[in-house]
């Protein structure tokens, strides 16, 4: 290419004059495109951290919401907020792993009547949690009730040996709400289910239990509580996996979105793949700045479950970050450009065609 063929390409040379009209309108659309990618990535952000908060416990996720009720059934006024919650188990953890252990046996008990009453709701709890063999229970008429005793043990013989235990009881006649009990039932995990009814078997005096299966192990039961002990005991490494979850969940509703849009061919596979290399690291940042300043209200005792200061920390961030990126890829953008030209011009000039010089020698 010369030089007078660069300056006529219309292209990198002289241009046709353009009507400000189009030009403005031209910026519009870009802007407006920008701008819907940029509120398809917010939303989608947004709707990770409000389902985070909805489900979990204000975006930090320490405590299972599942643990928060059963302390609260159990405990009444001493965990009836989520902040006394977190303080009883941290005060456990400072107390050594044997006063923790004892913690983890006392609330799975209440983890497992409260999933038992979950999976037969024709059962209502106890009122008194010092009721003698009594968890749950239901009305017979006749000033009788059915009594079921919750044992989430891992040893069959532990229920058994608890079985006879409490029919004793009953058989000398045990009272509950003012009622007697007429029929006595166990609930147990349902690994264990067959083992008990088969051990029981062996002592005529328990025949007519019947034997309900809860669909839990006692594993998973403490786990529930050891799993917040963990979280709060090692808040950098829970924060971290919070972190690594929300940017996850992020990245799978993002992708049944363009899914979707890509089957309708609204968007192209390309397109799609250089959208999430532009969102998914700026999305993480703003998860990262959300999940970090809950943890942070939480540890210094502004907030026990934070969820709106978050939440705007989230959007500020990825707007910051949005505009970071905005400006670099323009800058990046005009100096691949003007690279261009200057090498195509270069080009030009090295390739012109040359002209001899005549030596002129002075007349005079």
């Amino acid at each position: 290419m010369t030089a007078d063929e660069f300056l006529s390409d219309p292209e990198y040379g002289y241009q046709p004059i353009r009507d400000i009209g189009d030009i403005v309108m031209q910026w519009n659309q870009e802007r407006d495109g920008k701008s819907c990618d940029d509120a398809t990535g917010m939303a989608t952000m947004l709707a990770v951290l409000g389902i985070d908060a909805i489900t979990g416990d204000g975006l930090l996720n320490e405590i299972s919401p599942e643990l928060a009720t059963s302390m609260s059934n159990l405990m009444g006024e001493q965990a009836d907020t989520y902040e006394e919650a977190r303080q009883l188990i941290t005060d456990k953890l400072a107390h050594g792993d044997a006063a923790f252990t004892g913690f983890v046996i006392k609330i799975k008990g209440q983890i497992g009547e409260d999933r038992f009453i979950h999976e037969y709701p024709d059962y209502a709890l106890a009122i008194s949690k010092n009721q003698v063999g009594v968890d749950a229970l239901k009305p017979l008429g006749d000033g009788l009730v059915e009594a079921v005793q919750v044992k989430m043990y891992a040893n069959p013989d532990a229920v058994v040996k608890h079985m006879l235990s409490v029919k004793s009881k009953v058989d000398h006649g045990l009272l509950v709400h003012g009622d007697f009990v007429g029929q006595l039932n166990f609930a147990v995990p349902e690994n264990i289910a067959d083992e008990v009814r088969r051990k029981a078997a062996a002592h005529p005096e328990l025949v007519n239990i019947h034997i309900l299966p809860v669909r839990s192990t006692a594993e998973d039961v403490a786990n529930v509580v050891r799993e917040a002990g963990d979280n709060i005991a090692r808040p950098i490494h829970h924060l971290s996996s919070e972190i690594m979850t929300g940017v996850a969940f992020m990245v799978a509703l993002d992708a049944m979105t363009n899914a979707y849009l890509v089957a309708k061919g609204k968007k192209t596979i390309g397109a799609v793949v250089q959208e999430a290399a532009l969102k998914t690291p700026i999305g993480a940042a703003a998860i990262t700045a959300s999940k970090s300043t809950a943890m942070l209200l939480v540890k210094t005792g502004a907030a026990s479950n934070p969820i709106v200061i978050p939440i705007l920390i989230a959007i500020a961030t990825r707007k910051l970050a949005q505009s970071w990126y905005d400006q670099r890829f323009k800058f990046a953008g005009r100096l691949k450009t003007e690279t261009e030209w200057i090498t195509l011009l270069t080009t030009a000039l090295l390739n012109r065609d040359r002209r001899p010089i005549e030596y002129m020698p002075n007349a005079a």
